[in-house]
C-alpha cells in the first residue's frame, strides 16, 4: 500500500510539474495577440512625429496644448488631442505606423520598430495599385485602444492578386 502510494504521489507529482511546465511555455508563445490583415493606404494621414522635424514637432505640440486650454473645441480637434494622448501614454508617439485593414469595416494603425517598419517600407501603393495586387500582413502585437496596435512582430507579408484600399 506505502509503495502504491509513493508511485502515485511521484506521478503526481511529475505531472504536475509538467503540466505548469507547459502552461507557462504556452503563456509565452500567446504573448501577443495574432493580429492579420491587409495593407491599406491613406494618403493623408497623421500617425506619429516619425520622420518629422524637431520645429514642426514643437509647432504640433503647441496647437495641441492649446486645445487643452480652450472650453469649446471641435469633434476633430478632441480627436487629435486625445489619440495624440493616448499615442504618448503607450510611447508611440515617435514610431513608424502603418495601416492595416484587419476585416471590411475594422481598420487599425499598427505602431513598431524601425526594424520590423523595414518590411512594410518596400511596399508602394501605385504599383500595387497597377499590378492588382494586395499586401497581407500578419503580425504579433497588442491593442492599445480600438484602432491602435502596437506590433512586437511582424510573423509574414505576402503579396497576392487582389485589390489594395486606400482612401485619400
Amino acid at each position: 500500500m506505502k509503495t502504491i502510494r509513493l508511485i502515485l504521489f511521484i506521478a503526481f507529482t511529475c505531472l504536475s510539474l509538467f503540466s505548469c511546465s507547459s502552461w507557462s511555455n504556452k503563456k509565452e508563445e500567446v504573448a501577443g495577440e495574432l493580429i492579420q490583415g491587409e495593407l491599406y493606404f491613406k494618403l493623408i494621414d497623421f500617425g506619429s512625429y516619425y520622420g518629422f522635424s524637431d520645429d514642426i514637432i514643437e509647432e504640433f505640440e503647441n496647437y495641441v496644448d492649446s486645445l487643452t486650454k480652450v472650453d469649446v473645441i471641435s469633434d476633430n480637434d478632441r480627436y487629435v488631442r486625445d489619440f495624440t494622448e493616448i499615442l504618448k501614454q503607450n510611447d508611440l508617439i515617435y514610431l513608424p505606423y502603418f495601416n492595416l485593414k484587419v476585416d471590411s469595416i475594422h481598420k487599425v494603425k499598427v505602431y513598431l520598430s524601425e526594424k520590423e517598419y523595414k518590411k512594410i517600407q518596400q511596399y508602394n501603393h501605385q504599383e500595387l495599385i497597377n499590378e492588382n495586387q494586395k499586401v497581407t500582413i500578419r503580425l504579433k502585437g497588442e491593442y492599445v485602444h480600438d484602432d491602435i496596435v502596437k506590433c512586437t512582430e511582424i510573423i509574414s507579408t505576402d503579396k497576392v492578386e487582389g485589390k489594395t484600399y486606400w482612401r485619400k
